[in-house]
Protein backbone atom coordinates (compact mmCIF):
# COMPACT_ATOMS: atom_id res chain seq x y z
CA UNK A 1 0.00 0.00 0.00
CA UNK A 2 1.64 3.54 -0.81
CA UNK A 3 1.80 5.70 2.20
CA UNK A 4 -0.75 8.04 2.43
CA UNK A 5 -1.59 11.08 3.54
CA UNK A 6 -3.92 12.84 6.50
CA UNK A 7 -4.48 16.20 5.90
CA UNK A 8 -6.63 19.42 7.64
CA UNK A 9 -9.10 19.32 4.59
CA UNK A 10 -9.07 23.27 4.20
CA UNK A 11 -9.20 23.68 0.60
CA UNK A 12 -6.69 27.01 -0.56
CA UNK A 13 -5.24 26.96 2.40
CA UNK A 14 -1.12 28.47 0.86
CA UNK A 15 -0.02 27.18 4.57
CA UNK A 16 -0.29 23.76 3.98
CA UNK A 17 2.68 21.64 2.72
CA UNK A 18 2.26 21.57 -1.03
CA UNK A 19 1.22 17.42 -0.86
CA UNK A 20 -1.30 18.69 1.45
CA UNK A 21 -2.12 20.90 -1.06
CA UNK A 22 -2.37 18.97 -3.91
CA UNK A 23 -5.46 16.71 -1.84
CA UNK A 24 -7.22 19.37 -0.55
CA UNK A 25 -7.89 20.92 -4.35
CA UNK A 26 -8.38 17.80 -6.18
CA UNK A 27 -10.74 17.01 -3.65
CA UNK A 28 -12.63 20.42 -4.15
CA UNK A 29 -11.86 19.55 -7.78
CA UNK A 30 -13.14 16.15 -8.39
CA UNK A 31 -16.01 16.41 -6.27
CA UNK A 32 -17.21 19.60 -8.74
CA UNK A 33 -16.73 18.13 -11.66
CA UNK A 34 -16.07 14.47 -11.01
CA UNK A 35 -12.42 12.67 -11.15
CA UNK A 36 -12.88 11.49 -14.75
CA UNK A 37 -13.78 14.83 -15.80
CA UNK A 38 -11.15 16.89 -13.88
CA UNK A 39 -7.65 16.95 -15.68
CA UNK A 40 -4.14 17.41 -13.52
CA UNK A 41 -3.47 20.69 -15.83
CA UNK A 42 -6.93 22.00 -14.22
CA UNK A 43 -5.08 20.89 -10.94
CA UNK A 44 -2.04 22.64 -11.70
CA UNK A 45 -3.42 25.63 -12.18
CA UNK A 46 -6.03 26.07 -9.57
CA UNK A 47 -3.05 25.12 -7.57
CA UNK A 48 -0.61 28.26 -9.21
CA UNK A 49 1.89 25.54 -10.08
CA UNK A 50 3.30 24.18 -13.62
CA UNK A 51 1.66 20.71 -14.43
CA UNK A 52 5.46 19.61 -14.50
CA UNK A 53 6.07 20.29 -11.14
CA UNK A 54 2.58 18.41 -10.05
CA UNK A 55 4.99 15.63 -10.65
CA UNK A 56 7.15 16.10 -7.90
CA UNK A 57 4.25 15.64 -5.63
CA UNK A 58 2.38 13.18 -7.15
CA UNK A 59 2.68 9.98 -9.48
CA UNK A 60 -0.68 10.68 -11.04
CA UNK A 61 -4.46 11.10 -11.03
CA UNK A 62 -5.40 7.93 -9.96
CA UNK A 63 -2.87 8.24 -7.19
CA UNK A 64 -4.40 11.46 -5.91
CA UNK A 65 -7.51 9.64 -5.98
CA UNK A 66 -6.39 7.03 -4.41
CA UNK A 67 -4.92 9.22 -1.08
CA UNK A 68 -7.68 11.24 -0.74
CA UNK A 69 -10.17 7.91 -0.28
CA UNK A 70 -7.14 6.58 2.21
CA UNK A 71 -7.08 9.51 3.99
CA UNK A 72 -10.68 10.08 4.32
CA UNK A 73 -11.10 6.55 5.94
CA UNK A 74 -8.27 6.17 8.32
CA UNK A 75 -9.59 9.96 9.87
CA UNK A 76 -12.89 8.14 10.28
CA UNK A 77 -11.22 4.86 11.31
CA UNK A 78 -8.86 5.98 13.68
CA UNK A 79 -11.29 8.90 15.30
CA UNK A 80 -14.34 6.06 16.11
CA UNK A 81 -12.32 2.84 16.72
CA UNK A 82 -11.57 3.22 20.47
CA UNK A 83 -15.13 5.03 20.99
CA UNK A 84 -17.00 2.08 19.11
CA UNK A 85 -14.80 -0.54 20.52
CA UNK A 86 -15.61 0.40 24.30
CA UNK A 87 -19.34 0.87 23.29
CA UNK A 88 -21.40 -0.12 26.92
CA UNK A 89 -24.05 2.03 26.41
CA UNK A 90 -26.95 4.36 24.44
CA UNK A 91 -24.75 7.15 25.74
CA UNK A 92 -22.01 5.81 24.04
CA UNK A 93 -23.61 5.20 21.12
CA UNK A 94 -25.00 8.76 20.63
CA UNK A 95 -21.31 9.85 21.14
CA UNK A 96 -19.88 7.51 17.95
CA UNK A 97 -22.98 9.01 15.94
CA UNK A 98 -22.19 12.79 16.62
CA UNK A 99 -18.51 12.01 16.05
CA UNK A 100 -19.34 10.91 12.53
CA UNK A 101 -21.31 13.74 11.52
CA UNK A 102 -18.73 16.17 12.67
CA UNK A 103 -16.20 14.79 10.77
CA UNK A 104 -17.60 14.25 7.84
CA UNK A 105 -19.39 17.55 8.10
CA UNK A 106 -15.48 19.05 8.41
CA UNK A 107 -14.61 16.93 5.15
CA UNK A 108 -16.74 17.12 2.56
CA UNK A 109 -15.06 16.91 -0.19
CA UNK A 110 -13.01 14.46 0.84
CA UNK A 111 -15.16 12.46 1.80
CA UNK A 112 -18.00 12.67 -1.14
CA UNK A 113 -15.03 12.08 -3.68
CA UNK A 114 -14.20 8.55 -1.37
CA UNK A 115 -17.99 7.74 -2.00
CA UNK A 116 -18.93 8.44 -5.36
CA UNK A 117 -15.74 8.67 -6.92
CA UNK A 118 -13.45 5.45 -5.78
CA UNK A 119 -15.09 3.46 -9.12
CA UNK A 120 -12.04 5.45 -11.15
CA UNK A 121 -9.61 3.58 -9.03
CA UNK A 122 -7.13 0.60 -9.92
CA UNK A 123 -8.63 -2.62 -8.97
CA UNK A 124 -5.62 -3.13 -6.38
CA UNK A 125 -6.41 0.41 -5.16
CA UNK A 126 -9.96 -0.20 -4.92
CA UNK A 127 -9.47 -3.29 -2.93
CA UNK A 128 -7.78 -2.08 -0.37
CA UNK A 129 -9.82 1.10 -0.22
CA UNK A 130 -12.85 -1.85 -0.05
CA UNK A 131 -11.31 -3.02 3.20
CA UNK A 132 -10.91 -0.08 4.66
CA UNK A 133 -14.76 0.80 4.00
CA UNK A 134 -15.81 -2.55 5.11
CA UNK A 135 -13.77 -2.37 8.15
CA UNK A 136 -15.40 0.39 9.83
CA UNK A 137 -18.81 -1.28 8.80
CA UNK A 138 -18.08 -4.09 10.81
CA UNK A 139 -16.87 -1.84 13.82
CA UNK A 140 -20.59 0.12 13.29
CA UNK A 141 -22.02 -3.73 13.20
CA UNK A 142 -20.36 -5.47 15.95
CA UNK A 143 -21.06 -1.88 17.58
CA UNK A 144 -24.70 -2.44 16.96
CA UNK A 145 -25.05 -5.99 17.86
CA UNK A 146 -23.48 -5.03 21.60
CA UNK A 147 -26.51 -2.38 22.01
CA UNK A 148 -29.35 -5.31 20.75
CA UNK A 149 -28.01 -7.33 23.06
CA UNK A 150 -27.84 -4.95 25.79
CA UNK A 151 -31.16 -4.04 25.03
CA UNK A 152 -30.47 -0.33 23.74
CA UNK A 153 -31.75 -1.11 20.16
CA UNK A 154 -34.45 -3.30 18.86
CA UNK A 155 -33.73 -7.21 17.75
CA UNK A 156 -36.17 -8.24 15.24
CA UNK A 157 -33.92 -6.37 12.48
CA UNK A 158 -30.48 -8.27 11.75
CA UNK A 159 -27.57 -5.50 12.65
CA UNK A 160 -26.38 -5.62 9.24
CA UNK A 161 -29.34 -3.68 8.43
CA UNK A 162 -29.91 -1.08 11.36
CA UNK A 163 -25.58 -0.94 10.41
CA UNK A 164 -26.62 -0.49 6.33
CA UNK A 165 -29.57 2.33 7.43
CA UNK A 166 -27.04 4.25 9.65
CA UNK A 167 -24.43 5.00 7.22
CA UNK A 168 -26.79 5.46 4.68
CA UNK A 169 -28.33 8.21 7.11
CA UNK A 170 -24.99 9.57 8.49
CA UNK A 171 -22.82 9.00 4.87
CA UNK A 172 -25.54 10.26 2.19
CA UNK A 173 -25.84 13.93 4.35
CA UNK A 174 -22.90 15.38 3.30
CA UNK A 175 -24.58 15.90 0.02
CA UNK A 176 -26.94 18.36 0.75
CA UNK A 177 -25.42 19.68 4.17
CA UNK A 178 -24.54 23.31 3.72
CA UNK A 179 -21.88 24.43 7.04
CA UNK A 180 -23.34 27.87 6.20
CA UNK A 181 -26.72 26.65 6.30
CA UNK A 182 -29.73 26.72 9.65
CA UNK A 183 -28.14 23.84 11.24
CA UNK A 184 -24.53 23.68 12.64
CA UNK A 185 -22.55 20.25 12.05
CA UNK A 186 -23.21 19.97 15.95
CA UNK A 187 -26.87 20.73 15.44
CA UNK A 188 -26.98 17.97 12.39
CA UNK A 189 -25.56 15.43 14.11
CA UNK A 190 -27.88 15.44 16.85
CA UNK A 191 -30.96 15.36 14.84
CA UNK A 192 -29.47 12.71 13.42
CA UNK A 193 -28.79 10.60 16.45
CA UNK A 194 -32.13 11.12 17.60
CA UNK A 195 -33.91 10.17 14.42
CA UNK A 196 -31.47 6.92 14.55
CA UNK A 197 -31.45 5.96 18.14
CA UNK A 198 -34.86 6.71 19.07
CA UNK A 199 -36.49 5.11 15.81
CA UNK A 200 -34.27 1.67 16.29
CA UNK A 201 -34.70 1.66 20.10
CA UNK A 202 -36.36 -0.92 21.83
CA UNK A 203 -39.54 1.55 22.82
CA UNK A 204 -40.30 2.31 18.85
CA UNK A 205 -40.79 -1.34 18.54
CA UNK A 206 -42.66 -1.92 21.80
CA UNK A 207 -45.31 0.97 19.94
CA UNK A 208 -45.79 -0.94 16.94
CA UNK A 209 -47.15 -3.08 18.95
CA UNK A 210 -48.36 -6.30 16.42
CA UNK A 211 -44.04 -6.49 14.92
CA UNK A 212 -42.85 -9.92 16.49
CA UNK A 213 -39.66 -11.07 16.58
CA UNK A 214 -37.75 -11.78 13.38
CA UNK A 215 -40.46 -9.94 11.16
CA UNK A 216 -38.35 -7.35 9.44
CA UNK A 217 -35.72 -9.90 9.36
CA UNK A 218 -37.64 -12.08 7.24
CA UNK A 219 -38.99 -9.80 5.25
CA UNK A 220 -36.02 -8.18 4.00
CA UNK A 221 -34.59 -11.94 3.48
CA UNK A 222 -34.46 -12.87 -0.14
CA UNK A 223 -37.21 -14.55 -1.76
CA UNK A 224 -37.06 -18.13 -2.42
CA UNK A 225 -37.72 -19.55 -5.90
CA UNK A 226 -41.05 -20.49 -4.98
CA UNK A 227 -42.25 -16.80 -3.77
CA UNK A 228 -40.22 -15.83 -6.98
CA UNK A 229 -42.56 -17.73 -9.05
CA UNK A 230 -45.95 -17.36 -7.59
CA UNK A 231 -44.69 -13.18 -7.64
CA UNK A 232 -44.45 -13.75 -10.82
CA UNK A 233 -47.95 -16.22 -11.81
CA UNK A 234 -49.35 -13.40 -9.92
CA UNK A 235 -48.18 -10.47 -12.98
CA UNK A 236 -49.66 -12.42 -15.47
CA UNK A 237 -52.45 -10.80 -17.01
CA UNK A 238 -52.64 -7.83 -15.67
CA UNK A 239 -52.10 -5.07 -18.38
CA UNK A 240 -49.55 -2.25 -17.77
CA UNK A 241 -51.15 0.98 -16.04
CA UNK A 242 -49.79 4.57 -17.83
CA UNK A 243 -46.87 4.43 -20.56
CA UNK A 244 -43.94 2.50 -19.76
CA UNK A 245 -41.73 4.53 -21.54
CA UNK A 246 -42.53 7.41 -18.63
CA UNK A 247 -41.23 5.13 -16.05
CA UNK A 248 -37.99 6.37 -15.11
CA UNK A 249 -35.54 4.35 -12.82
CA UNK A 250 -34.23 5.71 -9.53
Amino acid sequence: MTNSVVVDTQPGDSNLPTSERVLTTAAALFRRKGYAASTTRELAELLGIRKASLYHHIEGKEEILYQICVASLTRIIQGSSQLLRSLTSEEDLRAVIRWHVIEVAGTQDFHAVMLTEMKGLTAQHLTEVVAMRDHYQELIRAAIATCQSQGILRNDVSPKYLMLCLLNLLNWTIFWFNPGGELSAEELGNLLVSIFVEGASQSARRSEGDLPVGTLSAALAPASGAQKAAGGASQKGRKPRGNPKSVEST
